[in-house]
C-alpha cells in the first residue's frame, strides 16, 4: 500500500518533540493549536496525548505528565497508549523533556504537519488507483490538494500598525504598555524603570554576599506593595526565610528569631515584632522548603499560584539548585536559565533568580564570572553583581566589610548600567535605602 509505505518512512521523533516542547512550555500549544490537529499525528499514542493537551489548554489547566496521565485515565484511553495500563503510563512519563529543553515547538510542528500532508496525498492517490481513475475521485483529490496547499503551519507576522494601535490605547488609558515592578531599593530603581514581566532579573554574588538577602527583600517589598509574589527556596527552610523577613520588617536580629528562645526577647522586641506582623502580607508565599526542585516542579508551582492569585513576581534561590540532567556546568546552567525564561514568558511574570559567581577572590566580579554566563547574560533583562569590599585595618590585616555592599548593574535593558554602594545590615537582612 502506498500510504503504508509512507508511514514506514516517517521519522517518529518530531511528533514526540512537539509533545515534549509543550510539556516544557505550555504556551507552545497556543501557538500551534489552531493549525496542528490531532489527526496530524501518525502514532495513535501521540494523537491521544495531543488531544488531551488541547482539552486541558481549553480548560486553562496546567499541562504536564501528571495532568495528562490523569485525563487519559479518566477518558479510559490507557489501552490506546501501549496495550496495558503500565505500558501506557511508561510511554507518557518517558517523553524526552531534556532533549528539547527550551526548544521552540514550531519547527517540530511544521515537520509533523508536512508528514501528515504527505500521508493525505498518498491516501488520495491510492483511492484513485483503487477506483481505476474514477473522475469523481480525481476531482475530490484535486480539491483536497488545493486545501493542503493553502493551509500552512507557518506563523503569521504581526502587523506594526496593529501593535502601534495597542501601544496607543495603553498610553491613552493610562495603564501603560508593560507593568514593570520596582526592586524597592532606591539606588537601583533610580537607574532602571523596573523589572520587566516576561524576563529574568539576575542577582549574582559569591557565597554570603547578599544575593539571597536582596532577592527575598525584593519579593517581600513587592508583596507589601500589593504585588503577589512567590519565593522558591531550594536552600533555606521556610522558617529561616520567615525569620529573615521578620528581621527585615522589625529590626529584631535574625539570629534571635531563628533561635526563637523566649527569654532572649525584650519587651521592645515584642513590640517591634507585633508591628512587623501587622505589616506582613498574604501576598507573599513560599515554596520548596529547602528542597532541590526540577523545572517541571517549579513550573507547576508557578502555574498553580498564578491561577490562584495572579502572581507577578517569582524569586528562585538559587539557579544551580534546580535539578537537570545535563552533564556539564555550562549545559546545566543553560538549561536552567532557559527553563526559567520560558516560565517568565508563559505567565508574563517577573522572574528574579540568584546565581552563584564561579570565581573566588576579593576584587569586583564581572559578567563572565557567572556560571554558564553566556545564556544568562543573553536572557537576563537586568543583571546585578554584588560583592562585599575588603579593606585593611590599621594593623595591616585585611577584613571584609559587613556594613556596605558594592553593586554593579552590569546589564539593564530598560535603564542604565553603573556602580552603586548599598547600605547592608546583615543582622536585619536589609540592603539599600528602601
Amino acid at each position: 500500500m502506498i500510504e503504508q509505505t509512507i508511514l514506514n518512512t516517517i521519522d517518529p521523533e518530531p511528533e514526540r518533540a512537539v509533545l515534549a516542547s509543550i510539556f516544557w512550555s505550555n504556551a507552545g500549544i497556543q501557538r500551534i493549536g489552531g493549525a496542528l490537529m490531532p489527526d496530524c499525528f501518525a502514532d495513535p499514542r501521540n494523537r491521544t496525548i495531543y488531544q488531551v493537551m488541547l482539552d486541558l489548554a481549553g480548560q486553562k489547566h496546567q499541562i504536564d505528565e501528571v495532568t495528562v496521565l490523569a485525563q487519559i485515565r479518566a477518558n479510559r484511553q490507557m489501552t490506546k497508549m501501549g496495550g496495558t495500563e503500565a505500558e501506557g503510563v511508561m510511554y507518557v512519563t518517558e517523553t524526552p523533556y531534556a532533549s528539547y529543553a527550551g526548544a521552540a515547538v514550531e519547527p517540530y510542528a511544521e515537520l509533523v504537519y508536512d508528514a501528515w500532508r504527505r500521508r493525505e496525498i498518498a491516501s488520495g492517490a491510492e483511492d484513485i488507483v483503487k477506483g481505476h481513475g474514477d473522475p469523481a475521485l480525481a476531482q475530490t483529490f484535486a480539491e483536497r490538494l488545493k486545501t493542503l496547499a493553502a493551509n500552512s503551519m507557518q506563523p503569521q507576522a504581526a502587523s506594526f500598525k496593529d501593535e502601534l494601535m495597542k501601544l496607543g490605547l495603553a498610553i491613552e488609558n493610562g495603564k501603560g504598555h508593560v507593568r514593570f515592578l520596582k526592586t524597592h531599593v532606591s539606588q537601583i530603581d533610580a537607574h532602571s524603570i523596573g523589572m520587566t514581566p516576561g524576563f529574568c532579573t539576575v542577582i549574582a554574588a559569591r557565597p554570603g554576599e547578599g544575593k539571597t538577602t536582596l532577592g527575598v527583600q525584593i519579593a517581600l517589598r513587592n508583596a507589601l506593595a500589593g504585588e503577589p509574589a512567590l519565593i522558591v527556596s531550594m536552600e533555606m527552610f521556610h522558617e529561616d526565610l520567615t525569620a529573615r523577613m521578620s528581621a527585615n520588617l522589625s529590626s529584631v536580629p535574625s539570629n534571635k528569631l531563628i533561635a526563637a528562645i523566649q527569654e532572649d526577647f525584650t519587651e521592645t522586641d515584642w513590640d517591634r515584632l507585633t508591628l512587623a506582623w501587622d505589616k506582613s502580607s498574604a501576598a507573599l508565599k513560599m515554596f520548596g522548603d529547602g528542597r532541590r526542585l526540577t523545572l517541571g516542579e517549579i513550573r507547576a508551582a508557578v502555574a498553580y499560584d498564578h491561577a490562584e492569585r495572579g502572581t507577578r513576581l517569582v524569586f528562585v534561590d538559587h539557579l544551580s539548585q534546580i535539578v537537570v540532567k545535563a552533564k556539564t556546568i555550562y549545559e546545566a546552567q543553560t538549561e536552567r536559565i532557559y527553563g526559567l525564561a520560558d516560565i517568565a514568558k508563559d505567565f508574563k511574570i517577573c522572574t528574579l533568580v540568584s546565581v552563584q559567581l564561579n570565581r573566588a577572590g576579593t576584587d569586583e566580579p564581572r559578567l563572565h564570572h557567572l556560571e554558564g554566563s553566556g545564556a544568562i547574560e543573553q536572557l537576563a533583562d537586568m543583571v546585578l553583581l554584588l560583592w562585599a569590599p575588603w579593606e585593611k585595618s590599621d594593623d595591616g590585616e585585611e577584613y571584609q566589610r559587613k556594613d556596605v555592599l558594592h553593586c554593579r548593574i552590569a546589564k539593564a535593558r530598560n535603564g542604565k548600567t553603573g556602580f552603586l554602594k548599598l547600605d547592608w545590615i546583615p543582622e536585619f537582612s536589609r540592603i539599600g535605602g528602601n
